[in-house]
Protein backbone atom coordinates (compact mmCIF):
# COMPACT_ATOMS: atom_id res chain seq x y z
CA UNK A 1 0.00 0.00 0.00
CA UNK A 2 1.34 3.37 -1.01
CA UNK A 3 0.49 6.58 -2.78
CA UNK A 4 2.42 7.74 -5.82
CA UNK A 5 2.50 10.67 -8.24
CA UNK A 6 4.16 10.57 -11.66
CA UNK A 7 4.57 13.44 -14.09
CA UNK A 8 6.29 13.82 -17.48
CA UNK A 9 7.52 10.21 -17.56
CA UNK A 10 7.51 7.06 -19.68
CA UNK A 11 7.18 3.37 -18.88
CA UNK A 12 8.31 0.28 -20.79
CA UNK A 13 8.38 -3.38 -19.78
CA UNK A 14 9.82 -6.35 -21.63
CA UNK A 15 8.26 -8.75 -19.09
CA UNK A 16 4.87 -8.21 -17.46
CA UNK A 17 2.96 -5.08 -16.53
CA UNK A 18 4.56 -1.62 -16.64
CA UNK A 19 2.85 -0.14 -13.54
CA UNK A 20 0.79 -1.85 -10.85
CA UNK A 21 -1.05 -0.50 -7.81
CA UNK A 22 -2.67 -2.49 -5.00
CA UNK A 23 -4.71 -0.72 -2.28
CA UNK A 24 -3.11 2.59 -3.31
CA UNK A 25 -3.83 6.01 -4.75
CA UNK A 26 -1.90 7.03 -7.83
CA UNK A 27 -1.79 10.10 -10.02
CA UNK A 28 -0.19 10.29 -13.47
CA UNK A 29 0.13 13.43 -15.57
CA UNK A 30 1.54 13.54 -19.13
CA UNK A 31 3.06 10.06 -19.11
CA UNK A 32 3.49 7.40 -21.79
CA UNK A 33 3.42 3.60 -21.78
CA UNK A 34 5.25 2.03 -24.73
CA UNK A 35 6.33 -1.47 -25.77
CA UNK A 36 4.84 -3.30 -22.78
CA UNK A 37 4.69 -7.12 -22.64
CA UNK A 38 1.72 -7.14 -20.21
CA UNK A 39 -0.71 -4.38 -19.16
CA UNK A 40 0.23 -0.72 -19.22
CA UNK A 41 -1.43 0.09 -15.88
CA UNK A 42 -2.88 -2.58 -13.58
CA UNK A 43 -5.03 -1.39 -10.65
CA UNK A 44 -6.32 -3.57 -7.82
CA UNK A 45 -8.62 -1.96 -5.22
CA UNK A 46 -6.99 1.42 -5.84
CA UNK A 47 -7.87 4.95 -6.90
CA UNK A 48 -6.23 6.60 -9.89
CA UNK A 49 -6.25 10.00 -11.56
CA UNK A 50 -4.84 9.92 -15.09
CA UNK A 51 -4.39 12.98 -17.31
CA UNK A 52 -2.66 13.19 -20.69
CA UNK A 53 -1.63 9.54 -20.86
CA UNK A 54 -0.55 7.69 -24.05
CA UNK A 55 -0.45 3.93 -24.54
CA UNK A 56 1.07 2.24 -27.59
CA UNK A 57 2.30 -1.23 -28.47
CA UNK A 58 0.86 -2.90 -25.35
CA UNK A 59 0.46 -6.69 -25.60
CA UNK A 60 -2.42 -7.00 -23.09
CA UNK A 61 -4.58 -4.08 -21.86
CA UNK A 62 -3.79 -0.37 -21.72
CA UNK A 63 -5.55 -0.03 -18.35
CA UNK A 64 -6.84 -3.01 -16.36
CA UNK A 65 -8.87 -2.15 -13.29
CA UNK A 66 -10.23 -4.53 -10.61
CA UNK A 67 -12.33 -3.08 -7.79
CA UNK A 68 -10.89 0.40 -8.41
CA UNK A 69 -12.02 3.95 -9.13
CA UNK A 70 -10.41 5.79 -12.04
CA UNK A 71 -10.84 9.38 -13.24
CA UNK A 72 -9.13 10.05 -16.57
CA UNK A 73 -8.82 12.61 -19.33
CA UNK A 74 -6.95 13.10 -22.60
CA UNK A 75 -6.09 9.41 -23.04
CA UNK A 76 -4.63 8.12 -26.35
CA UNK A 77 -4.51 4.37 -26.98
CA UNK A 78 -2.86 2.72 -30.04
CA UNK A 79 -1.92 -0.83 -31.00
CA UNK A 80 -3.24 -2.79 -28.04
CA UNK A 81 -3.20 -6.61 -28.08
CA UNK A 82 -6.38 -7.03 -26.02
CA UNK A 83 -8.40 -4.07 -24.66
CA UNK A 84 -7.57 -0.40 -24.42
CA UNK A 85 -9.64 -0.28 -21.21
CA UNK A 86 -10.53 -3.42 -19.21
CA UNK A 87 -12.77 -2.19 -16.40
CA UNK A 88 -14.01 -5.08 -14.26
CA UNK A 89 -15.18 -6.45 -10.94
CA UNK A 90 -16.89 -3.41 -9.41
CA UNK A 91 -14.53 -0.87 -10.97
CA UNK A 92 -15.70 2.56 -12.10
CA UNK A 93 -13.92 4.60 -14.79
CA UNK A 94 -15.11 8.11 -15.63
CA UNK A 95 -13.60 10.79 -17.80
CA UNK A 96 -13.41 12.51 -21.17
CA UNK A 97 -11.23 12.84 -24.23
CA UNK A 98 -10.33 9.25 -25.18
CA UNK A 99 -9.07 8.01 -28.55
CA UNK A 100 -8.51 4.37 -29.54
CA UNK A 101 -6.80 3.11 -32.70
CA UNK A 102 -5.83 -0.41 -33.77
CA UNK A 103 -6.97 -2.24 -30.64
CA UNK A 104 -8.51 -5.70 -30.55
CA UNK A 105 -11.23 -4.16 -28.33
CA UNK A 106 -11.31 -0.49 -27.37
CA UNK A 107 -13.43 -0.60 -24.17
CA UNK A 108 -14.53 -3.58 -22.07
CA UNK A 109 -16.75 -3.36 -18.97
CA UNK A 110 -16.88 -6.77 -17.31
CA UNK A 111 -18.37 -8.27 -14.14
CA UNK A 112 -20.21 -5.17 -12.88
CA UNK A 113 -17.58 -2.80 -14.24
CA UNK A 114 -18.93 0.65 -15.04
CA UNK A 115 -17.59 3.08 -17.67
CA UNK A 116 -18.90 6.67 -17.96
CA UNK A 117 -17.13 8.72 -20.65
CA UNK A 118 -17.55 11.66 -22.99
CA UNK A 119 -15.71 12.63 -26.18
CA UNK A 120 -14.62 9.17 -27.35
CA UNK A 121 -13.23 8.30 -30.81
CA UNK A 122 -12.63 4.68 -31.87
CA UNK A 123 -11.03 3.75 -35.23
CA UNK A 124 -9.61 0.60 -36.80
CA UNK A 125 -10.46 -1.76 -33.91
CA UNK A 126 -11.96 -5.24 -34.19
CA UNK A 127 -14.54 -4.45 -31.46
CA UNK A 128 -15.47 -1.00 -30.20
CA UNK A 129 -17.47 -1.54 -27.01
CA UNK A 130 -18.09 -4.71 -25.02
CA UNK A 131 -20.22 -5.05 -21.87
CA UNK A 132 -20.15 -8.53 -20.41
CA UNK A 133 -20.17 -10.74 -17.34
CA UNK A 134 -18.18 -13.86 -16.67
CA UNK A 135 -20.56 -15.45 -14.13
CA UNK A 136 -23.12 -14.69 -11.44
CA UNK A 137 -20.71 -13.41 -8.79
CA UNK A 138 -20.63 -9.74 -9.83
CA UNK A 139 -23.47 -9.14 -12.29
CA UNK A 140 -23.94 -7.16 -15.49
CA UNK A 141 -21.79 -4.23 -16.64
CA UNK A 142 -22.45 -0.84 -18.19
CA UNK A 143 -20.86 1.56 -20.65
CA UNK A 144 -22.27 5.08 -21.09
CA UNK A 145 -20.67 7.47 -23.60
CA UNK A 146 -21.66 10.97 -24.71
CA UNK A 147 -20.16 12.47 -27.87
CA UNK A 148 -19.13 9.15 -29.43
CA UNK A 149 -17.55 8.47 -32.85
CA UNK A 150 -16.63 5.07 -34.25
CA UNK A 151 -15.33 4.03 -37.69
CA UNK A 152 -13.58 1.18 -39.48
CA UNK A 153 -14.50 -1.24 -36.68
CA UNK A 154 -15.77 -4.78 -37.38
CA UNK A 155 -18.10 -4.98 -34.34
CA UNK A 156 -19.26 -1.63 -33.00
CA UNK A 157 -20.67 -3.16 -29.81
CA UNK A 158 -21.15 -6.46 -28.04
CA UNK A 159 -23.72 -6.28 -25.27
CA UNK A 160 -24.36 -9.47 -23.32
CA UNK A 161 -27.71 -10.12 -21.66
CA UNK A 162 -28.29 -7.85 -18.67
CA UNK A 163 -25.41 -5.52 -19.48
CA UNK A 164 -26.04 -2.08 -20.97
CA UNK A 165 -24.30 0.12 -23.56
CA UNK A 166 -25.67 3.66 -24.00
CA UNK A 167 -24.05 6.03 -26.51
CA UNK A 168 -24.74 9.67 -27.46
Amino acid sequence: ESDARFSECSFQSEKGDALGAIHSSISLNNCGFFNVAGNGICLYFSNATLEGISFSDIQENGIESVGSGVTAGKIKVKRIGNAGLMIKELSLLKGSGFSFENCVTAIVAKDKGEVNLSSVVITHCETGLKATRKGDVFGPSSITIKDFQISDTKYQRIEEKGSVILVN
